[in-house]
């Protein structure tokens, strides 16, 4: 997909198609599967039918890319002290790659509310070398976590949260911490 490339769009396209270089583009929407679910594309709650032709984010390179251990340096999420996501990124292919990383959570429970299926929160972009092994981390407040109830009231819900890096991609990992508020 390359939108409207413009008179100078033929070169990188034909860079990508005969190897010279490894697409980096991930899609900045979601394409349903059925003509049914378009109209709920842009926010889905925990409840609905979810199943995209292709996700939020979704996008493939040229390198194989391997995600690993996924860890949080607290087990509880407290307001006073933020915690950090860390994950291991290595690429395993011959090209270099440009690799989004998008930070995802996932509350079981807000009252009065349908909940988002996935909830993002952060994302970077890196390039990693071929052959490389890179660290990627992210630091995640309580206050990033709070919804606005009926009243127009900032609250939290002291329930388990679950963090996830690159929601619905075959690349998706979770960890979940408990909220201590």
């Amino acid at each position: 997909m390359t939108y409207l490339s413009g008179i100078h769009g033929s070169l990188p396209i034909a860079q990508v198609l005969y190897g010279q270089s490894s697409p980096s583009g991930h899609l900045p929407f979601t394409y349903p599967c059925y003509e049914y679910q378009a109209r709920d594309t842009i926010w889905q709650s925990q409840s609905a039918e979810y199943a995209p032709q292709w996700p939020f984010g979704f996008g493939l390179g040229y390198s194989q890319m391997v995600y690993s251990n996924l860890t949080v340096d607290l087990a509880e999420l407290h307001p006073s002290k933020p915690i950090t996501v860390h994950m291991t990124m290595c690429n395993a292919g011959i090209f270099d790659q440009h690799e989004p990383i998008m930070l995802y959570t996932t509350q079981s429970f807000c009252t009065g509310y349908k909940l988002e299926l996935f909830h993002l929160h952060k994302f970077d972009k890196v390039k990693i070398k071929a052959g490389t092994v890179t660290s990627i981390s992210f630091t995640l407040a309580v206050k990033e976590l709070g919804y606005f109830n009926h009243h127009l009231i900032r609250v939290l819900g002291p329930l388990p949260v679950n963090i996830t890096i690159n929601a619905l991609t075959p690349y998706e990992h979770t960890v979940t911490v408990n909220l201590a508020v």
